[in-house]
């Protein structure tokens, strides 16, 4: 019979607390009183001993950890269930620490799924707004986003397909734009730098229709390769 480490059981499945250190910490009379309703009974130093594989299901049944509780899931939704069924359970041969580890990490990925999936819905609930109160800013937010997750170079093909995208969309030549506009400024009495500074970005933020559009194609993006 298979006999395992009686701190390893007891951290695995729970029997632990915080100390004010700081440090986890086995709660031994917890263990020892269940161990003791088993009618089995261990002497110190506790973290040296070791109990047959039949005491490590029977202090599974009793602990209250979230790893413990599926594991009990396990027992009584699938392996009680297939003996009923056939009279026997056949799996790949493990140990019952084994059998924990697998149950631990099973947690561990439904945890990272699930924070996978809290953070593609912030994603969203963050490219979704439709008319922020800064709209240059927001834009600028989404699309530096977009540039550290995707790359310098990448990012700049991004750029230049969401100006053609809106191009479609909305009817309009955003170079012409920019053209008539650099016109003006230098007609004005605009400086140099001015001038060359002045950026498509800037006729989209002058025109309400296209920065709607553009701020739905932004967020498109950004739910593509952000969230």
């Amino acid at each position: 019979m298979a006999h395992l480490n009686l701190e390893d059981v007891a951290k695995g499945l729970g029997f632990t607390t915080i100390a004010t250190s700081g440090n986890e910490c086995v709660r031994w009379s917890r263990v020892g009183e269940y161990l003791s309703s088993f009618g089995y009974s261990i002497s110190e130093p506790y973290q040296d001993a070791y109990i047959p594989e039949k005491l490590f299901y029977r202090l599974a049944m009793k602990a209250k950890s979230e790893t413990a509780e599926r594991f009990q899931a396990i027992v009584a939704d699938e392996i009680l269930r297939q003996i009923r069924k056939t009279g026997k359970y056949i799996t790949k041969p493990v140990t019952a620490l084994e059998a924990l580890a697998q149950t631990v990490q099973a947690l561990q990925e439904q945890e990272r799924r699930m924070t996978q999936i809290e953070t593609t819905q912030q994603a969203i609930k963050d490219a979704v707004v439709s008319e922020p109160d800064n709209w240059r800013e927001d834009i600028n937010r989404k699309m530096n986003k977009i540039a550290q997750t995707i790359g310098v170079n990448q990012y700049r093909e991004v750029r230049s397909e969401s100006y053609k995208l809106l191009e479609q969309r909305a009817g309009v030549l955003l170079e012409r734009r920019l053209d008539n506009k650099k016109a003006r400024l230098l007609k004005e009495g605009a400086s140099q730098t001015a001038i060359k500074n002045t950026r498509k970005i800037d006729i989209i933020d002058e025109d309400k229709k296209l920065r709607e559009i553009y701020g739905k194609i932004v967020s498109e993006y950004f739910i593509k390769y952000v969230a």
